[in-house]
């Protein structure tokens, strides 16, 4: 064995670790770009409650004078204790009964799957079967095409939601603005009154999948 073959394998052996090396390198990086990934996502997505309220930028865009004397007359509900994000209550809207109560209740958030390395948690809309029974009876109501017969809906279940978009949709129609934006708002509420406790409007670790139907018309209904 000469010199020369002892140097030859000296480089061949040097050549192997440095493509081993690299190898673990690359591997590393692969393996760290997604989560780099995935934080760079959730940070662009979170979000501050502030830019929830439409009063913060009605007061930049005309003062908070005119905010203030339109709103004087609005005072907040106090039989609601639970602390709201998209909306305000206001006193004249009637209490929410306990989940599960036709009254009030029949919606909820479960959360369906939950991943401990990136922490992101899926949730979805459920509705009782006493709240489905009450849908059946919102669609008898609006083929008779009559707001009076849709609106005698909210008589006993205030707070069944499609209800209080009709409601909503039909003010419209005739110029009422106003309550047609207080109907619109109550049924955002029973969605929040809702939310699961561990569900984040803020932090994008909180996920609502539009592609399931039970979702889908929390965007579509509610925030058209």
């Amino acid at each position: 064995r000469t010199k020369h073959d002892d140097d030859l394998e000296a480089i061949q052996q040097a050549l192997e670790e440095r493509a081993t090396l690299e190898a673990t390198e690359a591997s590393a990086s692969a393996s760290a770009a997604p989560d780099e990934a995935l934080d760079a996502s959730l940070e662009l997505l979170r979000c501050s409650t502030r830019n929830f309220n439409p009063e913060n930028e009605l007061r930049r865009v005309f003062g908070a004078d005119i905010v203030r004397e339109e709103t004087k007359d609005r005072q907040p509900h106090r039989g609601i204790s639970l602390k709201t994000v998209l909306t305000r209550p206001a006193a004249d809207w009637p209490p929410v009964g306990l989940s599960g109560s036709v009254s009030g209740g029949g919606v909820e958030m479960e959360l369906i799957s939950a991943s401990s390395g990136s922490g992101i948690r899926k949730f979805a809309f459920r509705f009782s079967e006493a709240y489905m029974a009450l849908q059946a009876q919102y669609e008898v109501r609006v083929r008779t095409m009559d707001p009076q017969t849709i609106a005698g809906m909210l008589q006993e279940y205030p707070y069944h939601i499609d209800t209080l978009l009709q409601m909503g949709e039909i003010c419209k129609t005739h110029g009422e603005f106003k309550l047609a934006a207080s109907y619109t708002e109550q049924a955002v509420f029973r969605y929040e009154t809702a939310f699961h406790p561990q569900f984040s409007l803020t932090h994008a670790t909180s996920r609502l999948d539009y592609s399931l139907p039970e979702n889908r018309s929390f965007f579509s209904r509610s925030l058209p």
